[in-house]
């Protein structure tokens, strides 16, 4: 924290490229994993995609894995 506060900026991991996101966690720090939930439709594969984008335009690597899962996987009624 005290490294934080005597940083220029407050980022201190990845840019997101959201400055909401980055503020609150400080960017994202290698190693971590990093999990988007919510419901189907909902723009967690954009965000997702939007992230990794902007991660590799700062030079570094990003890796992008989906879960996704068939409607009768989750027990969808089949309408997406």
């Amino acid at each position: 924290l005290e490294s934080r506060l005597k940083a220029e900026s407050s980022i201190m991991g990845y840019r997101t490229g959201y400055p909401s996101l980055d503020n609150r966690w400080g960017g994202l720090e290698s190693g971590k994993v990093y999990v988007i939930a919510g419901r189907p439709k909902m723009g967690k594969s954009t965000l997702m995609l939007n992230i990794a984008v902007n991660v590799a335009r700062q030079g570094f690597l990003a890796h992008v894995f989906s879960m996704e899962m068939p409607d009768e996987d989750y027990g969808g009624n089949g309408s997406g």
